[in-house]
């Protein structure tokens, strides 16, 4: 299965999973689910020091042997989910709006469990991309939300459940990814081939290589969730609700350029520098060139679709939806060369740049937020995703020579390469 194809399957089940949330649990239930989703993924891929990544630039580079990689997979998910779950249960309270004591509390302490499962997730997806079996995980990216999708039809129609049910069925979803995924990998690895290995090499240069990167990660996934947790905390669950299903919506268009940066860092970690600067600006351009389109098409169109696919009450989200779509767009060409610089291994410039990008939107949503509400939020994100990208696009030209304006700018052989993908 392509990691395009899956992404357009995915999103084909993800949509109906928040129009059934929104139907069923209106928007102050769609808004703890949502917060509920922000803050376990951030708190997860805060705690894993970039090993994750470590890993598949080992496994695509043949570095060290799969059964060390995984040997270090498996030690690491028990480790990091030892110290993350429980700190996790301790920080989660403080998100909750001041207004709303009740509900949001019980979802995220049943959340916890979620972070060990969600960090060995993403130590399955590194074996995966450094093995180049994208397909498999995109495979179980597919069935896993299927799973979800038919326990919330479950639990929220036959039932009909709460919120709290709803996040007992995200685990369940989490499980079954994590089941089949390890059951694939050790699959592959015969009793007897398979070695448990702890290599204090690998130890030491995933550390090194993950660490010089992880501030980066972290920065980035704080500048794409912190805007849901403090809307959540300053304005409350129905508010989180509304903004919410505008991000939902508008980062469909990111599973292009997220589709592409998945394939493009193991690739690019295996290719010459010359072979590196061609592919990965007509990727660019191709890239953005089909996320505009697409971003126009929903700016013209966002009114219909809330009004169709939601209850009358989510007509709110509207204005912030089309003030996220440029910032979308603008990043699309910003995941793909940082999965480029990470195939370089070029990755403490970038982490500077990404940190200021979130120092910016922080202080920006912090200014905004209690000001224009969930617009504020909106436009805070729109500043940090141009300002993160022109920064990307900057150290790419530095380590490659290649300007930025031959990573946006469409040439007459990227139409081509588009009209022969069309004619296949």
């Amino acid at each position: 299965m392509t990691t395009f194809l899956s992404r357009i399957l995915i999103t084909l089940i993800n949509i109906p999973i928040s129009i059934l949330i929104a139907h069923r649990l209106g928007t102050e239930g769609q808004g703890a689910y949502s917060a509920m989703l922000a803050l376990t993924s951030l708190w997860a891929g805060s705690c894993l020091l970039g090993l994750d990544t470590a890993h598949t630039y080992m496994l695509a580079g043949r570095r060290f042997s799969r059964s060390a990689i995984i040997s270090h997979g498996i030690f690491w998910s028990l480790v990091l989910s030892a110290v993350a779950t429980p700190l996790y249960w301790l920080l989660a309270p403080l998100v909750r709006p001041a207004d709303q004591p009740g509900l949001l509390p019980s979802v995220l302490m049943i959340s916890a469990l979620a972070i060990p499962l969600t960090i060995g997730r993403y130590f399955v997806l590194a074996v995966f991309l450094g093995e180049g079996q994208v397909d498999r995980f995109n495979l179980l990216n597919v069935l896993s939300n299927l799973v979800l999708l038919a326990a919330l039809l479950l639990v929220l129609v036959a039932l009909p459940g709460t919120v709290v049910e709803a996040a007992w069925s995200y685990l369940a979803s989490l499980a079954v990814f994590i089941g089949l995924g390890t059951w694939w990998i050790f699959s592959r690895e015969s009793t007897d081939r398979f070695r448990w290995t702890l290599d204090r090499r690998l130890l030491r240069q995933s550390l090194s290589y993950g660490l010089k990167g992880h501030l980066g990660n972290l920065v980035v996934q704080m500048t794409y969730r912190q805007d849901q947790i403090l809307v959540t905390r300053m304005l409350g669950l129905d508010q989180q609700g509304l903004y919410s299903v505008a991000v939902m919506l508008a980062e469909k268009l990111s599973h292009i350029s997220a589709s592409v940066q998945l394939v493009l860092f193991p690739r690019v970690s295996g290719l010459s520098h010359e072979q590196a600067n061609a592919l990965t600006p007509r990727v660019c351009r191709l890239t953005l060139l089909v996320v505009i389109v697409a971003a126009g098409a929903l700016f013209v169109l966002a009114d219909w679709v809330l009004k169709l696919l939601y209850p009358p009450e989510f007509a709110g989200a509207l204005p912030s939806l089309r003030i996220l779509l440029p910032g979308v767009a603008a990043l699309s060409v910003g995941k793909i060369l940082s999965g480029d610089l990470s195939g370089r291994n070029r990755r403490v410039a970038p982490t500077l740049a990404l940190t200021a990008a979130f120092l910016v939107n922080l202080a920006l949503n912090l200014l905004w937020i209690p000001r224009y509400g969930i617009v504020g939020a909106a436009w805070a994100s729109n500043v940090a995703y141009v300002l993160q990208t022109c920064a990307l696009m900057g150290i790419f030209w530095k380590a490659s020579g290649v300007g930025p304006l031959a990573v946006i700018i469409p040439r007459p052989s990227d139409f081509a390469r588009l009209r022969r993908f069309r004619d296949r």
